[in-house]
């Protein structure tokens, strides 16, 4: 498929997520006419340059889906569409394993006995404001 055909059919899954309400509103001219400094829009019939951002330039009615236009749910789901499959299907970075702590007390080896003698530790002093409050 060559890119304008790979772009119409990323414009045709995009307006396919679109409810009719959705459609309704990214259709009106007031819409898209409201945009403020820094809202997100993208252009139909740009989709490689992504997600934009309005910065008072006008835009033409009719190619721009304004993000204020669609619900979250479906303009997640645009995203979706928008980022490459090569990205999205890249496998992700494993993170380096963590160093097994080592444990809190030796093996017990075969034969030896339990020291039930032996007092347990002392809880540490309580600390805090209630500790203070007692001096």
């Amino acid at each position: 498929m060559t890119a304008r055909g790979e772009e119409l059919s990323r414009r045709e899954d995009i307006l396919d997520l679109l409810t009719d309400l959705e459609v309704d509103r990214a259709g009106h001219a007031e819409t898209v006419a409201s945009l403020d400094d820094g809202d997100e829009f993208i252009d139909l019939d740009r989709l490689g340059d992504g997600i934009q951002r309005a910065n008072g330039v006008p835009v033409r009615p009719g190619a721009v889906l304004p993000r204020k236009a669609v619900e979250a749910r479906t303009w997640s789901k645009i995203i979706g569409v928008l980022v490459p499959k090569a990205v999205a299907s890249a496998p992700r970075r494993r993170r380096p394993a963590l160093p097994t702590p080592a444990p809190s007390s030796p093996p017990k080896q075969a034969g030896a006995t339990s020291r039930s003698d032996t007092p347990a530790a002392s809880p540490p002093p309580p600390r805090g404001s209630a500790a203070r409050g007692r001096r």
